[in-house]
């Protein structure tokens, strides 16, 4: 597929400042106008919205909760000598960055298939302030409960995901980072997990593993699974998703005039901070709803 330029897209900025209904109403509309368009590409931008808006109907969302509930109840049960203290966060991406990812993807002449994080599963280990190579192990440990579950018990599919270093992380700069002397991830597993804990990711060393699963029902799930140093790290350290954020391609970005915004649970404070809990642009537990 050739490479577009973000002109090639119909205005969202304006269909978002136009609609006064929910973010799931806006989405429709805006699908309506990409569709208009003879455009390959934003034929293929609205079927992955549509794809979106199935993947959050509230009886899919309420039977992968019950998912999680199981999983927990699971893990507890299955525990081997010691349970692992883990916790849970769960996070659905907002509305701008999911189609700015959408485009993303599109300028770069890349499969839209590959955009699948708009449900996101952080599992963090907290038996350890600090890394060792106990705790570093105990995320394969927790990878290896969360295949068994998800994808053997609950017959979801594991799909492809490969961490390609990108030649960034020098480990003389951070050694408190831990890093494997073996890969522990099986061979037959490999193409699967991208394991970002034996190659950190960028200058500041981010670590974690990911792999997406696709449920019995269709919704799409990326999981990371952590520990709490990592997840310390990627949220507020040398590894945290704003300096990774600064390195991305900007070629796509959406830029809203917040003061024109008027979707219900969306609000530009007078201090100018942003209030959402639409969705638009902060994301959220997409379970808090229920």
């Amino acid at each position: 597929m050739s490479a577009i330029t973000v002109y090639d897209f119909p205005d969202i900025c304006k269909t978002i400042y136009e609609e006064k209904k929910s973010v799931y109403n806006m989405s429709l509309r805006y699908i309506d106008e990409l569709r208009a368009t003879s455009c390959i590409s934003n034929s293929m931008y609205a079927t992955k919205l549509e794809e979106r808006n199935n993947m959050l109907h509230p009886q899919r969302l309420r039977e992968l909760e019950r998912g999680f509930i199981e999983f927990k109840d699971y893990m507890r049960k299955n525990a081997k000598k010691q349970p692992i203290p883990f916790t849970i966060k769960y996070r659905q991406k907002d509305f701008i960055r999911y189609n700015d990812k959408i485009r993303d993807h599109l300028i770069r002449g890349e499969s839209l298939d590959k955009v699948r994080d708009l449900l996101g599963i952080r599992i963090i280990l907290t038996s350890q302030p600090v890394d060792t190579i106990e705790s570093v192990n105990q995320c394969y440990q927790i990878l290896d409960d969360v295949i068994n579950f998800f994808v053997i018990e609950k017959k979801g599919i594991l799909l492809e995901g490969i961490a390609k270093p990108d030649g960034k992380f020098n480990a003389l700069e951070h050694p408190s980072i831990i890093i494997p002397t073996d890969n522990l991830i099986s061979e037959e597993l490999e193409k699967n997990v991208k394991n970002y804990i034996l190659y950190p990711k960028g200058k500041g060393g981010y670590q974690s593993l990911h792999i997406v699963i696709r449920m019995k029902n269709g919704i799409t799930v990326e999981f990371q699974i952590r520990t709490c140093a990592m997840d310390i790290s990627a949220e507020e350290g040398s590894a945290s998703h704003i300096i990774y954020a600064e390195d991305r391609h900007k070629e796509s970005d959406i830029c809203l005039d917040y003061s024109k915004v008027c979707i219900p649970g969306f609000s530009l404070l007078p201090n100018g901070k942003i209030y959402d809990t639409s969705g638009l642009v902060k994301s959220f537990n997409p379970f808090n709803f229920f």
